[in-house]
């Protein structure tokens, strides 16, 4: 009974100690409301509403490895603006909201079909700026399976955006 007690209290420790202390390889934590997206320069892409960047290059959808983790700024753009060039200034966006998301697909294509995935595993932070308020949200994302499925840790964001971006998380956290 005792030793029933204090593994539980002991559980209960690690667990808070862990989310508190763990960010950036722990897949659980995503960055918090108040975190800066720190852009450090200009990032341009062909079209569309989405910027993707991998390696910290600005990739076309086409050369985006899915089985790495990639982020992608999505923009609010009006339906005849698709086809003009996206350009994100160097500018700073606070991190309004974040959340996670998990889309099951039927998905075709070599690098899918190597490791069998059917899931993206998203963290989605809205974002905010008042000199670019059309960039509105940041995506960091992998492909994974349903057994082995993933969330892009806080180390594997950073690693992915830089040099180009910044994450720099509020609140002492990282």
């Amino acid at each position: 009974m005792f030793r029933s007690k204090l593994f539980v209290f002991c559980s209960a420790v690690f667990v808070l100690l862990g989310g508190c202390a763990s960010t950036g390889e722990n897949p659980t934590f995503f960055p918090p409301v108040g975190s800066k997206v720190i852009v450090n320069q200009e990032l341009n892409a062909r079209s569309g509403s989405r910027l993707l960047i991998q390696n910290g290059q600005v990739l076309q959808r086409r050369d985006v490895g899915v089985v790495d983790p990639y982020c992608q700024f999505v923009l609010r753009r009006a339906r005849d603006e698709m086809k003009n060039p996206i350009v994100i200034q160097p500018d700073t966006f606070t991190i309004t909201r974040t959340f996670r998301q998990k889309d099951y697909s039927w998905a075709t294509g070599q690098q899918v079909a190597e490791i069998r995935s059917n899931v993206t595993m998203t963290t989605i932070m809205e974002l905010s700026s008042d000199q670019q308020p059309e960039v509105n949200r940041l995506l960091c994302m992998r492909w994974g399976s349903p057994r082995l499925d993933r969330f892009v840790t806080i180390d594997e964001m950073k690693s992915t955006l830089s040099p180009q971006v910044e994450l720099v998380l509020s609140a002492g956290n990282g």
